[in-house]
């Protein structure tokens, strides 16, 4: 938006007053930004850029960090409701995080390909799961895993089977087998 003309979050807070908003990475945030939150925060509004002032008290605020709580400044730290920790992902986890990722996968598949019936469920045998958990990088969490899915199963399915191949199909079984996923097609 340039000059002039009004900020994205007062233009949806203005348009939809009861907002969750969804401040990500709040700890890389630049302090100017953490002091305008602050100051919405203890007014309960916020100006944009053209001076249209924008009621914040309907809306709920939710913030992520992956820095200590203590590293936000203690204007932005005071109006906290409360915190939830959550724990690291571990390769344990990996392969229900690989199903959510394939669930997802399946429905884009089915758009892309066109196809009229519903989308093909997409399972991992245990020595898919295994790979799949072999595949976790723990600084990268569960980007990791989405990347993996999308680029050695999904993009093995799509090179491996054109559109037609997909009419009738129903299940995929994945299945992992010396360092490659093999597919187990089912209609």
């Amino acid at each position: 938006m340039g000059y002039g003309e009004g900020g994205l979050l007062t233009e949806a807070v203005w348009r939809s007053p009861h907002s969750l908003v969804l401040l990500g990475r709040i700890d890389q945030a630049h302090t100017q930004v953490l002091e305008l939150l602050a100051s919405a925060f203890a007014t309960g509004q916020l100006a944009d850029g053209s001076g249209k002032t924008v009621r914040m008290t309907e809306c709920v605020f939710v913030m992520t960090t992956s820095a200590p709580l203590e590293d936000l400044p203690n204007n932005v730290r005071v109006w906290l409701d409360d915190t939830i920790g959550f724990n690291p992902l571990t390769s344990a986890q990996a392969p229900a995080l690989a199903r959510l990722a394939l669930r997802r996968s399946a429905g884009h598949l089915a758009k892309s390909l066109l196809l009229s019936s519903a989308p093909p469920e997409i399972e991992l045998d245990s020595s898919a799961e295994a790979m799949v958990g072999d595949a976790f990088i723990s600084s990268e969490g569960a980007l990791s895993i989405y990347r993996h899915v999308e680029g050695r199963i999904i993009g093995a399915l799509v090179q491996r089977y054109s559109a037609q191949d997909w009419s009738g199909v129903r299940r995929v079984v994945v299945r992992g087998s010396a360092g490659a996923y093999q597919f187990d097609i089912l209609t």
